[in-house]
């Protein structure tokens, strides 16, 4: 095993580079979890969720829960109101990170940080208009606005309808639909009939 101020060096690399780093990574690289603890106390590093260490500055970045995710579930893609956030429609401010998963791929995260809400959905849905964005040197994987809105009014009873509206409203004001791509969503989910009288009404 490389010295102690190697293995701590080593470490602080890895987290300016990767944005958060999970001890797993630090491990394959060498180093242990005792070299971690050791950053922590010494200020160098935070411990933010169990297994994922950042440098201090990580801790108030604006995305930080959602990068938390992003390394810990790669397959989770944001999704609702999470992806609203992302998407700057509406005013929501959800208390929870809402993210999807393919259905019979994968298994329920367990963290202590950030909570989560799930949705779990067929993996040919799970697919459909993943887009990226950057959080950092993170990559987070968030719905395209058209999908999220569809899902939305797919999960409306769970949500409320005013949410919904409010970024339907939002996204049309903004210029940021395209009704074409709305509508691709919409019979992927056989959402039309449901949405036809909102859509009728605001565009």
């Amino acid at each position: 095993m490389p010295p102690v101020l190697d293995r701590k060096e080593t470490a602080l690399k890895l987290a300016r580079s990767r944005g958060l780093l999970r001890a797993r990574e630090a491990a394959a690289a060498g180093v242990d979890r005792s070299t971690l603890a050791r950053l922590c106390d010494s200020g160098l590093l935070e411990r933010l969720e169990r297994g994922v260490y950042g440098l201090p500055a990580a801790a108030v970045r604006e995305h930080v829960d959602l990068e938390i995710v992003a390394k810990r579930v790669p397959q989770a893609v944001f999704c609702l109101l999470t992806a609203l956030r992302l998407h700057g429609l509406g005013t929501q401010q959800p208390r929870r990170v809402w993210i999807s998963l393919p259905r019979g791929g994968a298994h329920r995260p367990t963290l202590q940080f950030p909570p989560l809400e799930m949705i779990h959905v067929q993996p040919e849905l799970h697919r459909l208009q993943v887009e990226s964005r950057r959080s950092g040197p993170i990559r987070l994987k968030v719905y395209g606005v058209e999908k999220t809105l569809v899902d939305c009014f797919r999960h409306r009873r769970r949500l409320g309808m005013e949410p919904v509206l409010e970024a339907l409203k939002d996204a049309i004001s903004q210029r940021r639909l395209n009704v074409d791509e709305l509508w691709r969503q919409a019979q992927a989910q056989r959402m039309q009939r449901v949405m036809t009288p909102y859509l009728e009404a605001l565009l």
